[in-house]
């Protein structure tokens, strides 16, 4: 059996090279090889030596040695970062596997966009804490690459992403949501009250936008600007929904968002539908993407509660909310900005 791990970048790093990976790391920290060493609980020979096969096998220099002192190279201190990552990866998936084989934890990690937040993630975690109630759930809100990155590295059990322009070969994806894009406005500009908007009539504001290689709506919306006579000015790019609505409240200018949007209440903030935007890459998709692979329990279970949720929501009326009927799962949140 080939035991290796895919490392960053394409290269491939044998399971017996951990120690060498452990030996570099705190010399990465200590800078120093008697520290190191010390800190490794080895001698500063066998230590050094260590640190030169793992520069002869990756064939670049890591480490700048002097008498008096050791420095990184520019590849050392890149290698010294993904190292670290790895390490701590491979702790955790230690530690996880014996928890879970001990019977000690049922435990998903769920990655999401924050439209997820609006109606199908809070539906879903209801419905799981029904059929699971011990499972410990932790949410953090990233960026789809990201969450891509972490769920093959095994430091997520579920992406939530809308899925454009993104390597999910090997990954098994299935849509929960599909929704048109409305724009989100400051409460006080003067047509906030209206329902719809046509974008000429926004020719002179500012708008927030996704970054443009963050997928296609924000350069399908230049192209419907410019047919609506202008080009949009553009004062900021953000690539979480919850940022841009943030920037909206805080009067930055317009922004495109998924109509969900609408069940939440964001203070100064307004939503109005763009006739203008009426083609399909104004039509939003939420999936969820996971590693078919080993599933456990919980995480099928998780799937399940998805269907379930998608089915309970497709039920309602088409601006129906549904309110929470049953207290939350336990849930680790971690938010980030």
């Amino acid at each position: 059996m080939d035991k290796r791990f895919h490392w960053p970048g394409g290269s491939m790093v044998s399971m017996m090279d951990f120690r060498a990976l452990r030996h570099f790391v705190a010399l990465a920290e200590e800078l120093h090889f008697g520290r190191a060493a010390q800190k490794l609980h080895m001698s500063q020979p066998p230590l050094s030596q260590s640190i030169k096969r793992l520069e002869q096998r990756l064939g670049v220099q890591l480490v700048e040695r002097s008498s008096r002192s050791v420095s990184l190279t520019l590849s050392g201190a890149t290698f010294a970062a993904e190292a670290r990552q790895l390490l701590k990866q491979v702790e955790f998936v230690e530690r996880l596997v014996k928890q879970t084989a001990a019977g000690e934890v049922d435990r998903l990690m769920v990655g999401f966009i924050g439209p997820a937040l609006y109606r199908i993630l809070p539906r879903t975690l209801e419905l799981l804490r029904v059929r699971m109630p011990g499972v410990d759930v932790r949410l953090e809100e990233m960026a789809p690459d990201e969450q891509i990155k972490r769920l093959r590295y095994g430091q997520l059990n579920v992406a939530v992403i809308s899925p454009t322009r993104m390597d999910l070969k090997g990954l098994s994806v299935r849509p929960v949501e599909r929704n048109s894009t409305v724009l989100a406005i400051p409460a006080d500009w003067p047509f906030a009250n209206r329902t719809e908007v046509r974008l000429a009539e926004l020719k002179d504001y500012p708008f927030v936008l996704t970054p443009f290689d963050r997928g296609p709506v924000s350069a399908a919306f230049v192209d419907a600007c410019n047919k609506a006579g202008f080009t949009p000015k553009v004062v900021q790019e953000a690539t979480l929904t919850n940022t841009r609505l943030a920037l909206v409240a805080a009067g930055l200018g317009a922004a495109l968002v998924t109509e969900t949007a609408r069940y939440r209440h964001y203070q100064g903030v307004r939503f109005l539908s763009a006739v203008d935007l009426c083609d399909d890459a104004f039509i939003w998709e939420l999936s969820i993407v996971w590693e078919p692979r080993g599933a456990s329990r919980a995480l099928r279970t998780l799937i399940e509660s998805f269907d379930k949720a998608v089915a309970d929501l497709e039920a309602l009326p088409a601006k129906g909310v549904l309110e929470p009927t049953l207290s939350p799962p336990r849930v680790s949140e971690k938010w980030h900005s």
